[in-house]
């Protein structure tokens, strides 16, 4: 009896270890995308950046030069600072994906690093600023909206392949 308790606690054991040793598991590496699967999430991107624009940061832009929304409407800076936010905490991970893309991805790469940097640049201004009417000081979205049209189109030629 005592060998028979030794030998299936022995069993356990090696049972347990090797399930939990085993190297040849490949279920933790992340797997390799399709095109179709890159291509699906470049439009969910170019989509997000629409949303990310008209949403919060086209209104933040306007009301830090009149006061107003981008309909000359009144704003609820509290609403639209919690829409930015909403948005604004995708884009690392956004980010990581596009600059793990492959050279076959080089213009849409090209396209979000220049909407990436201004991201920054307005999410830096937001924060110094916060979301004041400031004609002297308001927020510049030029680039931003450049590059986001860029993508766009990018993306728009990309998945039309």
């Amino acid at each position: 009896m005592k060998r028979l308790l030794i030998t299936l606690v022995t069993l356990f054991l090696l049972i347990s270890l090797s399930a939990c040793g085993n190297s040849s598991d490949n279920s933790s590496k992340p797997k390799e995308l399709t095109k179709k699967q890159i291509k699906d999430k470049i439009q969910e991107i170019d989509y997000w950046l629409v949303d990310y624009w008209n949403d919060a940061v086209c209104d933040i832009y306007h009301f830090t030069e009149d006061g107003k929304n981008s309909v000359g409407e009144t704003m609820d800076v509290d609403i639209t600072m919690k829409q930015y936010s909403k948005h604004f905490t995708k884009a690392n991970d956004y980010n990581i994906f596009i600059t793990s893309l492959n050279n076959d991805y080089e213009d849409i790469k090209f396209a979000w690093d220049k909407i990436y940097t201004q991201m920054m640049i307005i999410d830096e201004y937001i924060k110094n600023h916060g979301i004041v009417e400031d004609k002297d000081n308001s927020l510049d979205t030029g680039l931003f909206t450049q590059a986001m049209n860029l993508f766009s189109d990018y993306a728009y030629e990309l998945y039309s392949q």
